[in-house]
């Protein structure tokens, strides 16, 4: 099939960033490619705009180009699209009317989805807050629907799989970041609130012991182990010290200055 690369502009008196909109995309067939619109959420929008104001003509204000035009894969029409793309400058972060939400196709060889994008990722967070703040009721709803509800032992292991390594070393968000005075003072106050919760009933400390006796004494994955820090002058990290030499070049302590 013949894989075509195009470039719409609507030249009626429409203003996007100040210039008139674009869109560049990819299309396969000569036959269905004379009526087909394009796509895309903001190019969508001003496709709607346009049936509206001018119903019966709306089709003779988008200027048609063809950038690229033959026979190819789909991977190869991908590879193009994401080309033209950055050399038309479509994608609205440019801000010269591109219409572009995606650097590439949404296939899986290009872009994928719109949440890779992060100013698409602020937006759909301040609308969803927008939402939850303006729906207060549906809080309620959400919380007695989740209420005594537990999650099944295979959920449980597929949460713990998806988070197993997110958040460790440069990963966590708070990978090398100094706390402020401000911030220590707000967690010291929240901490002294947990001191003075309501306390464990019995059945609950039962429970509690019964799931931790699988732990005691030898049980316990770290039993016998002595863990201290060692640096080499650049890095700090822990280290079993009982079952292990100190490697070479490192020694015992901590360098405060250098990454943990």
């Amino acid at each position: 099939m013949f894989g075509i690369i195009y470039k719409f502009t609507i030249i009626a008196k429409y203003k996007f960033n100040g210039h008139k909109p674009f869109y560049v995309g990819q299309h396969f067939g000569l036959d269905s490619f004379d009526s087909y619109p394009g796509s895309g959420k903001i190019w969508e929008d001003f496709i709607n705009r346009m049936k509206k104001d001018f119903p019966t003509c709306w089709r003779k204000l988008i200027k048609r180009e063809v950038l690229y035009q033959r026979p190819c894969s789909q991977k190869v029409l991908d590879t193009m699209e994401a080309y033209y793309i950055k050399k038309e400058q479509s994608h609205y972060s440019y801000r010269k009317g591109g219409c572009n939400i995606l650097w590439g196709t949404a296939n899986k060889f290009g872009s994928g989805n719109p949440m890779k994008d992060p100013k698409v990722v602020n937006k759909q967070s301040e609308s969803l807050k927008r939402w939850w703040e303006s729906h207060p009721e549906e809080k309620v709803k959400l919380s007695k629907r989740r209420k005594g509800s537990k999650s099944s032992n295979e959920t449980k292991k597929k949460i713990s799989n998806s988070l197993t390594g997110m958040f460790l070393g440069e990963k966590n968000p708070m990978w090398y970041k100094k706390v402020s005075e401000e911030t220590k003072k707000k967690m010291s106050i929240a901490q002294s609130r947990r001191k003075h919760r309501k306390p464990h009933t019995e059945e609950t400390k039962r429970k509690i012991s019964q799931s931790r006796a699988k732990y005691v004494g030898e049980k316990h994955p770290l039993y016998g182990s002595t863990f201290i820090w060692i640096t080499n002058g650049i890095e700090n990290k822990r280290f079993n010290g009982r079952i292990e030499e100190i490697p070479t070049n490192w020694r015992r302590g901590k360098n405060e200055n250098k990454k943990i």
